[in-house]
């Protein structure tokens, strides 16, 4: 199966570079949609029990599924400096496509997209993705990180077939979280931002997507909670839960109550300013896109935040959700009680757990079911469990913005 992986990409970017953060390049494989060719992307710096940071010397393989048998290579292009070796001009793949010519789609390490030919295995395309954006949108939605630029969260990567008459056209398309697609004629080999292209491909792009998203929702079940083995089925629901709500896919209403159950933790900061969070990833995704549906979310907390002073035996507060916690659908009764100077008790008892880290330091976000809907944005003071600051945000921050998205993307 391809991946797309949800943090960003190392970029190597000279011989004698420092890196703050290791990345590791996986052994991958894809297979085309009909089943008739396999590809394998794999380095010999994976092999055997420990994986080295930064593996390249990649060799892509197609298979004939049928026979087994190999139909062409492409290797890695590697240079030499001195007793140093590495990558020439290609990166490590991050995530590898296949379509039923036979033709390859790797996107690199490096925010690299190149085209190996379906006959010869021969690189015939290759561009920098980031230079296919605006740069409005690299100052909005990509993030520079230890890690390299970040901004693939909630992508959808896919193959394309428009048919016109009886000639059909290859595409491959590209949808970050903000909503232009990038699409590559893998044809003529030229890649467009949907603006651009023509009205039919951007249509049967969309119809798509939402084909996708009903696919992929109603087969959705327990999810692996991802601290052993293969994120790949989370990470696909969660693209098509969140993928449902921009679209309006009314059928996904049902199968979206469904995974509400899940209560997966996905991440956990332990922070010097007095809180740890401890945020359900999944969950967020799933009442984001409720909410675009018209639905009121049944299950909570999304957010679960704990003290320092909890681990002491002489705390004044505590950060813990307690039993008398109000219902989600019914925390919005409640919030004109929230005012400064109360307790961080209270006001959990009040409206129970945040759903999301607002902007500011120990500012934290509830998005209220009501007629109309609105946030509530508390501050917290760390020194005395305290609320030090209330904002009432209206319309609500996930109605009219990206922000909620981009704090799941990122």
């Amino acid at each position: 199966m391809h991946r797309i992986l949800t943090v960003a990409f190392a970029i190597l970017i000279a011989a004698n570079a420092v890196f703050a953060t290791d990345r590791f390049f996986d052994d991958d494989s894809a297979v085309s949609p009909s089943g008739k060719f396999r590809l394998e992307a794999k380095s010999p710096d994976n092999a055997g029990e420990r994986r080295r940071a930064f593996a390249s010397h990649f060799v892509y393989s197609l298979y004939e599924v049928a026979t087994n048998r190999v139909l062409w290579t492409h290797e890695q292009p590697m240079k030499k400096d001195g007793d140093y070796e590495f990558p020439d001009g290609e990166g490590s793949p991050g995530g590898i496509f296949l379509d039923d010519e036979g033709r390859a789609i790797v996107y690199t390490g490096w925010q690299e997209l190149f085209v190996l030919d379906p006959k010869s295995g021969k690189k015939v395309f290759q561009t920098k993705v980031l230079e296919q954006f605006t740069e409005d949108e690299r100052k909005k939605y990509v993030h520079d990180t230890t890690a390299g630029p970040m901004w693939t969260g909630l992508s959808r990567w896919s193959l394309l077939t428009v048919k016109s008459g009886d000639i059909s056209t290859e595409y491959f398309v590209i949808r970050p979280y903000w909503g232009r697609r990038l699409i590559l004629d893998l044809t003529k080999l030229v890649i467009v931002g949907e603006d651009k292209a023509d009205k039919s491909i951007v249509d049967a792009a969309v119809q798509a997507d939402r084909d996708w998203v009903v696919g992929v929702l109603s087969k959705v079940g327990d999810l692996p909670k991802c601290g052993k083995g293969d994120c790949a089925p989370r990470h696909e629901a969660e693209r098509a839960a969140w993928l449902a709500g921009i679209l309006g896919v009314k059928e996904a209403v049902e199968p979206l109550h469904k995974m509400e159950a899940d209560d997966f933790s996905g991440s956990s900061t332990f922070s010097m300013d007095g809180f740890s969070r401890s945020s359900r990833k999944t969950r967020q995704i799933v009442h984001l896109s409720l909410r675009r549906l018209g639905e009121v979310p049944h299950r909570g907390p999304l957010l679960i935040l704990k003290s320092y002073s909890d681990f002491s035996a002489n705390s004044k507060h505590s950060l813990e959700e307690p039993k008398d916690a109000p219902e989600i659908g019914e925390r919005a009764a409640k919030a004109s009680e929230v005012k400064t100077g109360i307790g961080v008790t209270d006001l959990l008892k009040l409206v129970g757990e945040p759903d999301y880290e607002g902007k500011g330091e120990d500012t934290f976000d509830y998005d209220m079911d009501a007629t109309p809907a609105f946030t509530l944005r508390v501050t917290l003071n760390a020194k005395d469990g305290t609320v030090s600051k209330v904002e009432r945000i209206a319309p609500p921050v996930w109605k009219d913005s990206l922000e909620r998205d981009g704090q799941i993307a990122h």
